[in-house]
């Protein structure tokens, strides 16, 4: 991953050397490495990039030729989803669009209260959106 605007980069090359930056970068290296040494299979991101940090916000489909976008996925079960479904089955809701996960398996993009959800057409369960202008995966062709 490159920076394309380095300025909006705050300690890109100069980490936090206070004992605090220290130690919380340690922490991070070693969740890490033991993310690394977990085989991780059914996931094949390779590259990455976000189009809301992009100056010009072009798409990098069209740029990365040996690669091929990853599909959308939903984000994290939401626990209580009493209130939301309430809400969705009487209509009170905005669609916003819609999308089919890796698994073929068809997700609507809704807002109900101003926040974004997903909501799974097969198991009728809401989850957290993940915007995919921030974060884009790509794998290898």
């Amino acid at each position: 991953f490159t920076y394309y605007f380095i300025g909006s980069s705050v300690r890109i090359f100069c980490p936090d050397m206070t004992r605090r930056g220290r130690k919380l970068r340690k922490k991070n290296l070693s969740l890490a490495v033991n993310e690394l040494k977990k085989a991780h299979n059914n996931f094949n991101g390779m590259r990455y990039f976000s189009r809301a940090s992009m100056l010009g916000r072009i798409y990098m489909d069209s740029l990365w030729e040996n690669y091929s976008a990853i599909a959308e996925r939903a984000g994290k079960r939401i626990k209580n989803p009493k209130n939301l479904m309430k809400r969705y089955k009487s209509g009170r809701y905005n669609y916003l669009y819609h999308f089919y996960n890796p698994q073929d398996i068809l997700h609507k993009v809704v807002v109900i209260g101003g926040t974004r959800y997903v909501f799974n057409m097969i198991n009728q369960k809401f989850y957290s959106y993940r915007d995919p202008h921030y974060f884009r995966y790509f794998q290898t062709k």
